[in-house]
Parts: structure tokens; C-alpha cells; sequence
């Protein structure tokens, strides 16, 4: 009996070689670390969800804010010999950049004009495949995830993707007057 109770006070070291917990953007692996979000030109506005999530043993408890990081694309440009430039500020709002990480998630919102983004691409060498929103991650009592001493976990980089809007007929038919009618809807919401 006093074996039993001297092996119970023995310290339990099944967590002793987990993570400790670290915050990292969601999104940020697939593409090469670059998102796309697609838009269509007769929008005026298109909001994208950017999500955080916490990992390691224990949930953690954090404010987590969301920050403009342009260093991040000549870093980025370095590693994956890409070329990669700013999408000026006027193309996007921040409209959600801070959030309070309670268990596993959180999320920020960014919004992109398209207006502006259509204005912009018109001008003279602009390729809009060649220029991206870089997003770094900030959190107050959890560190940033990091990966084979890259910091890739805590930015986010995101390109906008044009397109002209066409219609897609559904149905067609002839009404008993004799008057065509055509269902279509627009690729989006």
C-alpha cells in the first residue's frame, strides 16, 4: 500500500516534450504562402476573413492584432525568388485588425476597393499578379509560431485576382405571348 502511494507522487511527464502553445495565421501554406481572393469588377467592395488559431498543449488567452508588414514581401522575395511589390493602401482597409483569442481562434477582415484596385491596374507596367497584401501577426502573451527559423506562420500575404463579370445563363424559354425570357445570375454574391 505505501509502494501505491509512493508511485502516485511521482511527477507525470507525458507533456514534458509537447509545444508549448504559439498563435499562427491559418491560411498561409497553401500557394507558396500567398492567397489568392478573386473579385469581380463590378463590385465595389470585397471582404476576406483572416483567421488565427492557437496551437500547443493548452489553449491560450491573447489579444492578437493583425499589422500591415511590407518588410515581409522583400524577405519573402529573397527566400522564393519571386518579385513580389507592395498593393498600395488606397486598394485595401484593415476593417477588422485586432481580436481577442480565447481557446483556439480568432479572426481579422480585411477589405479591398476594387474601384481602386481596377484604377490601379490600368496603369501603365502594372501586372496585379505581381503585387500582394503582407499581413504580420502580433500577439500579447503568446509567441509567434515559427517553422525551421522562418517566420512564415505569422504573416499572411494575399493577391487580388480581377475578373470581369459575366453572366451565367441558367434557363431560356418562350412565354404563351410569344416573348423569350432568360434566368442568369452573377458568378457572386
Amino acid at each position: 500500500m505505501a509502494l501505491a502511494l509512493l508511485c502516485s507522487c511521482v511527477p507525470d511527464h507525458r507533456d514534458a516534450y509537447m509545444p508549448d502553445s504559439a498563435v499562427y495565421f491559418t491560411d498561409n501554406t497553401a500557394n507558396k504562402g500567398v492567397q489568392h481572393i478573386l473579385m469581380y469588377d463590378v463590385q465595389s467592395e470585397v471582404e476576406a476573413p483572416v483567421y488565427v488559431h492557437c496551437a500547443g498543449l493548452h489553449a491560450g488567452n491573447a489579444n492578437v492584432t493583425a499589422r500591415v508588414a511590407e518588410d515581409y514581401i522583400d524577405y519573402y522575395n529573397k527566400v522564393n525568388y519571386t518579385a513580389f511589390k507592395a498593393l498600395p493602401a488606397n486598394c485595401y482597409t484593415l476593417t477588422k485588425s485586432a481580436d481577442e483569442l480565447s481557446g483556439r481562434t480568432a479572426a481579422f477582415a480585411v477589405s479591398f476597393n476594387v474601384p481602386n484596385i481596377i484604377a490601379f491596374s490600368k496603369e501603365d507596367g502594372v501586372d496585379l499578379n505581381d503585387y500582394v497584401l503582407a499581413l504580420g501577426l502580433d500577439a500579447d502573451n503568446l509567441p509567434v509560431a515559427t517553422v525551421k527559423d522562418t517566420t512564415s506562420l505569422g504573416y499572411y500575404m494575399v493577391s487580388p485576382i480581377l475578373r470581369n463579370a459575366t453572366l451565367q445563363i441558367k434557363s431560356t424559354g418562350l412565354t404563351p405571348d410569344g416573348n423569350m425570357t432568360i434566368t442568369a445570375e452573377l458568378p457572386f454574391e
